[in-house]
């Protein structure tokens, strides 16, 4: 058993881990954030923003007003702590920043015309983008912390409780469409999202405006039928989430 003395001290050191660290000025701030998004543009990302760690409320609402409805299907892990999906913090305590990277996955190939060819959305051809994206990311995390070693990180690829698209539009990535996806000005919806939480300050990234028409805008207003629960239930479990599960159509869906 260790002595009282010897306890404490890792304690402290662990403690410290997550701590957030700040950079002295808005000068160097901006220098460090300038840099770790030009390492990330080497890395083979297509965009990059960053936005400070903090509690994403209005986009926290609306998950539990989502949630409320059911319109997680079969997707239970989707339910699970609403309140650490909104604040990075409650995960890793030391966050003060988040690095937003988008990458491009759009092939001009096309689909076959076979008749007995099923159709893979383009995401899924080659390899796995956890993979691809995650180890972008800990390639950039370890830079940051070759050139400030006081820097702590995690990366978050899609499996984390991280709000993606949230993020990406307030880090300046792009805007959210009417689809509910994430619309960048040169890629589209056709990119992965990722992100590096670091604890160091930086210079942040600010929210561009939505590109949706002033027609499109003001037929959003208009009372539209909402959509049917078990609708958007085989809209979501057909997708990628639910066909990597199962090789069977949710019941409801197999009916339409």
């Amino acid at each position: 058993m260790l002595p009282p003395a010897c306890s404490l001290a890792i304690l402290a050191t662990m403690s410290a881990l997550h701590e957030p660290t700040n950079l002295a000025d808005r000068a160097r701030r901006t220098e460090a954030a300038d840099r770790i998004k030009a390492r990330a543009l080497q890395l083979g990302f297509q965009r990059v923003g960053i936005v400070g760690a903090e509690t994403l409320s209005p986009e926290g609402a609306h998950l539990k007003e989502w949630l409320a409805r059911g319109y997680q299907g079969e997707m239970g892990w989707m339910a699970r702590d609403p309140e650490q999906r909104a604040d990075p913090r409650k995960f890793f305590p030391g966050a003060r920043s988040v690095v937003v990277v988008a990458a491009n996955y759009y092939t001009p190939s096309e689909h076959s015309d076979h008749p007995d060819t099923g159709k893979v959305s383009r995401y899924a051809w080659g390899d796995d983008y956890h993979e691809i994206v995650g180890d972008k990311l800990r390639a950039l995390l370890t830079w940051t912390q070759r050139q400030w070693p006081e820097a702590e990180g995690k990366v978050c690829v899609d499996i984390q409780p991280m709000m993606d698209k949230a993020w990406a539009q307030r880090a300046g990535l792009g805007w959210i469409g009417k689809h509910t996806n994430l619309i960048t000005e040169e890629y589209g919806s056709w990119v992965f999202i990722g992100e590096l939480l670091l604890n160091i300050e930086l210079e942040y990234d600010r929210a561009i405006r939505s590109r949706i028409s002033a027609v499109h805008a003001r037929s959003a207003s208009m009372p539209v039928p909402p959509m049917r629960s078990s609708n958007l239930t085989c809209l979501i479990q057909t997708g990628a989430s639910r066909t990597l599960r199962s090789n069977r159509a949710p019941p409801k869906c197999a009916k339409t």
